[in-house]
């Protein structure tokens, strides 16, 4: 090999074309199919210069041991093992720590992620159209009630956000260097991903696509983790939970005085006027509205005690996500400080 084209193949080997981040939980039967028509597909994209980052999200099944599998087959395979399980969020943001590409693209393992429409947002980045590309779901497979509320959270927070978000936007996307070391720089240990994507700015458009279903296994998002999910990004991104706050005291103590000068007009107003206040329904009725004014109170007091939350976790700085292990030539990026990872050059298989 001549001096010059060694000097390419070490500057391919720092700095591949494209970084593909794949959180994974519980896929080791999509796995196999995700890189079934991934590597081919990227082979093609990027004539061979890519790498592929599989963060098992602490899996109680065999995905770790399905990455290291494949890293064997194919080395621009790579793999990180969190300690636990973290969170998809965290996954995402452990991946990008590592991601070492001119272009960064995120995907989840189940192929709902069409691999033809990853290569768009790639080469929309790549040839210089945008800094940021992210895919936008048209149809999804969905019960009609989730896709009720997916319609909700987007109106919702697109109204109240302190910045553009886009709608039916997840976390597939591909975009520059500058924009992952924008992102990495963030100091929050709190991460959405999507939401600090849309954040930062930058020259931003959207591919859309319909999503199809799960390839195989099954959703790790229940209707628990989604509504976590949406709590995180009102509260991170939008002050309409301190304002709906404000807004359900306001009326309360607007209808308390209408409450107290109505029982105090009743002193002045002839008696055939105030003949329903004295009968006995009307204690069921202050019964009610006291009822509701204290739910009232203890759903602000929820309201403040999420954001309370979010703030004992920034204060204590504890890691978004600890790496246990990792199979193949990774490096941590030492700008996203959000990552714990103990003794990484021993931790390579």
């Amino acid at each position: 090999m001549s001096s010059s084209q060694d000097t390419v193949f070490k500057e391919k080997k720092v700095r591949p074309a494209f970084s593909l981040v794949v959180p994974c939980y519980r896929e080791e039967l999509s796995l196999p199919l995700l890189l079934k028509e991934a590597l081919p597909a990227l082979e093609l994209a990027t004539n061979g210069n890519f790498e592929i980052i599989l963060v098992d999200d602490g899996s109680p099944d065999a995905t770790y041991a399905v990455i290291t599998a494949h890293h064997r087959l194919d080395p621009r395979v790579k793999g990180l093992q969190l300690s636990r399980n973290f969170g998809h969020q965290p996954a995402v943001a452990c991946g990008l720590a590592f991601a070492q590409g001119d272009v960064i693209g995120i995907i989840d393992a189940d192929l709902q992620d069409p691999i033809n429409v990853l290569l768009l947002l790639y080469e929309a980045v790549r040839n210089g159209t945008c800094d940021v590309c992210y895919g936008v779901r048209r149809k999804r497979d969905a019960p009609r009630i989730l896709r009720f509320f997916y319609w909700l959270f987007y109106l919702l927070i697109n109204r109240f956000a302190s910045h553009p978000w886009p709608r039916n936007a997840g976390d597939f996307s591909a975009f520059n260097r500058d924009v992952l070391e924008s992102l990495l720089a963030l100091p929050e240990t709190s991460r959405m991903n999507r939401g600090l994507r849309a954040w930062v700015g930058f020259r931003q458009t959207a591919i859309p696509y319909d999503r199809p279903k799960r390839s195989a296994g099954v959703s790790t998002y229940n209707l628990i983790s989604l509504t976590r999910l949406a709590l995180s990004a009102f509260i991170g991104f939008s002050h309409l939970p301190l304002q709906l706050a404000n807004y359900l005291g306001l009326s309360m103590a607007g209808l308390t005085m209408g409450g107290g000068l109505l029982f105090l007009g009743k002193l002045f107003m002839p008696k055939e006027w105030t003949g329903i206040m004295n009968l006995d329904p009307s204690l069921t009725i202050l019964f009610l509205y006291l009822s509701f004014v204290a739910s009232m109170l203890f759903l602000c007091l929820g309201i403040l005690g999420e954001y309370i939350s979010v703030l004992i976790l920034e204060v204590k700085k504890r890691p978004t996500a600890i790496v246990r292990r990792s199979v193949g030539e990774v490096q941590y990026l030492p700008a996203a400080d959000y990552i714990q990872v103990p003794k990484l050059d021993n931790r390579v298989d």
